[in-house]
Formats: C-alpha cells, sequence, structure tokens
C-alpha cells in the first residue's frame, strides 16, 4: 500500500500507532487495525504536521475551516439519521447531543473565520468534500444502523486522535515561544479536550455494541465502509494542498 512520506518538522506530532482514544472491545479493535495505514496517512499530511507546528498558512487553513463547515452539514444530517435509527431511546439521545456537538464545530468554525477575516466567501465544496459527503449520505440512508454508524465513527474518532498527536508538537512550540500563542491552539485545544474525547470514546462504545449484534456479513461490510471513511479522512485533511490555490 502506498504511504505518505512524513512531512519534515522541528515539531513533530506524537508517534505511535495505539489509538489514543480506546477501543471498547475486538470489533473496534479490529476497525483500528484495518485502517490503520489510512490513519497513518492522515498524520503524515503536511496539513496535520503544519497544524501542530504552526507553520500552516491561514489562508490554507481558512479553506479547511470553510470545507468543514459544508461537509458538518451531511455529518450533522447523518447524526440525526443515527438518531432516528438508533435501537434505544439512550442511544438516540447519544447520538442527537452529537449532532448537537457538532453544530457547536460550525460555530466554533465561524467565530475563528470572523476572527481571520475570512468570511466573505465560504465557496463551493471541494471533490474530496463532495465524495465524502456523498459516501455518508448513502452509508446513513442505505446501510443497515450498525454498519451505517461504522462509517460514521471515522470523523468521530479520527479528530480527537489526530488533536492528542499534536499535543506534544503544540507544548515545544509554546515553549520555544514564551509569550506568544499557537496560531492553531484553538483547533488542537478544542479537540483533544474532554469535550470531544469523551463523545468520541461513547461512540467507539456504541458501535463495539452494534457490531457485536450485527450479522457477520455486516460486521464485514462495517469495517470496510469504516476504512473507506478512514480514507476519506486522508483526502479531507490533503484536501488544501489538492484543491486550494
Amino acid at each position: 500500500m502506498f504511504q505518505l512520506p512524513a512531512t519534515p518538522t522541528d515539531y513533530p506530532p506524537q508517534q505511535t500507532d495505539q489509538p489514543l482514544v480506546a477501543v471498547a472491545g475486538p470489533h473496534t479493535q479490529q476497525l483500528w487495525e484495518a485502517a490503520l495505514p489510512f490513519f497513518r496517512d492522515i498524520m503524515a499530511t503536511p496539513f496535520v504536521t503544519q497544524l501542530g507546528d504552526g507553520t500552516l498558512a491561514a489562508p490554507e487553513y481558512h479553506y479547511y475551516l470553510q470545507q468543514d463547515n459544508h461537509y458538518l452539514e451531511t455529518y450533522i444530517n447523518g447524526l440525526r439519521s443515527l438518531g432516528r435509527s438508533a435501537p434505544d431511546a439512550t442511544t438516540a439521545a447519544f447520538w442527537n447531543d452529537a449532532a448537537a456537538l457538532s453544530e457547536g464545530e460550525v460555530d466554533s468554525h465561524n467565530s475563528e473565520l470572523e476572527g481571520g477575516n475570512a468570511v466573505e466567501e465560504q465557496g463551493s465544496p471541494s471533490p474530496s468534500n463532495l465524495a465524502y459527503q456523498a459516501f455518508l449520505r448513502d452509508a446513513c440512508a442505505t446501510q443497515p444502523y450498525a454498519v451505517g454508524a461504522t462509517a460514521m465513527l471515522p470523523c468521530f474518532w479520527t479528530y480527537p486522535e489526530v488533536a492528542l498527536r499534536l499535543l506534544p508538537a503544540y507544548r515545544a512550540w509554546t515553549a520555544d515561544h514564551p509569550g506568544e500563542q499557537h496560531p492553531y491552539e484553538e483547533w488542537i485545544m478544542l479537540y483533544s479536550g474532554d469535550g470531544f474525547v469523551e463523545p468520541c470514546t461513547q461512540a467507539i462504545a456504541l458501535v463495539e455494541e452494534a457490531l457485536s449484534q450485527a450479522t457477520p456479513e455486516e460486521v464485514a461490510v462495517a469495517v470496510g465502509e469504516f476504512c473507506i471513511g478512514t480514507l476519506h479522512e486522508v483526502m479531507f485533511f490533503d484536501q488544501s494542498r489538492l484543491h486550494f490555490s
């Protein structure tokens, strides 16, 4: 399998193949192991490395935020769809709360864009973005609950995993720049904080439970959907290089 080369940096992210947000059982362990090559690619993208070491160009970051706002419309709808198809009221409430959490992400992005004077035009979704949205819509509309929830999990799981790995880079940068604020402190602190790590842990547990009750055929499909979703995450984090000019 093709592997992206690591981006050189003075402030590297934490290097580990172990999930920093723990698996909940054998099924989510299988998901992590199956998609690990794609997660390594996410961590190797210039965008993620430069997010951690503070060298990411502001226009590229603003482009990413705008693209994420487009994406989150579909993701929020997918979370609400999971709430409607969930097996019980407690699980439904979690997915609906997760949708509200993602609505808060949009608010956070808009606040950053306003602070960076980059609200003049959101632009159109990129090809990578459109492909990811189409994948999620199809998974939530046509697949059983367990498969749809698994397809939605890469986004939920990837962000805390990336942010937690960027914390050492952030801390090293801060130590070397006393009195200065890291340019992307808000993103790193948002997604490495309990407000995202704890719901991610819950989502992993719910997917584990759903897959434990699924048929072997559904589990096999779900593993494939998780890998495809994680590949879409690679392209999403790399889209400023691929599409931004």
